[in-house]
């Protein structure tokens, strides 16, 4: 597989987090089959049980994993910079477009052409997110202050 590539550089961790969503993923759907069945006699709930200790017990033990992950994740700005590619401005360019009136349909077709995409500045892009919880205003302050408050 690809574990043997000298180049490759994703985290182990990442990818069976990656991994145990899928699995995750498919308990819910099997959950939300057996709550689908036409039945009055709701005997056929028997078989979630599985599906919800499996669901849980993965979703959780990869959740466990996050933090010290997140801790000791490197950050290399200058590499996280040189990864910002032109195509990745398109979105944000047909939502200005549209701002500026453009029908979204007809700005969306002049955003795709990639001769639209240079000239532009990522620090500028995540400045344009200033909805609440977006990019450019985590408001991770008002996230702790709400978790300090659920944990009394």
């Amino acid at each position: 597989g690809s574990s043997l590539m000298p180049n490759k550089r994703n985290p182990d961790v990442i990818e069976l987090m990656r991994g145990v969503y899928a699995s995750v993923a498919a308990a819910k759907i099997e959950i939300e089959q057996l709550l689908s069945l036409p039945s009055g006699y709701h005997r056929d709930l028997q078989f979630s049980k599985g599906a919800i200790v499996h669901g849980f017990g993965r979703g959780l033990a990869a959740l466990g994993l996050l933090p010290k992950l997140l801790r000791e994740v490197e950050w290399v700005p200058e590499r996280m910079h040189a990864a910002i590619e032109p195509s990745m401005y398109a979105t944000d360019l047909a939502v200005e477009l549209a701002a500026q009136g453009l029908p979204f349909r007809d700005a969306y077709k002049a955003a795709a052409n990639p001769q639209h995409w240079h000239d532009r500045d990522a620090a500028a892009s995540l400045r344009a997110r200033l909805s609440p919880g977006a990019a450019g205003d985590l408001q991770l302050g008002v996230l702790a202050a709400r978790w300090n408050a659920l944990k009394g």
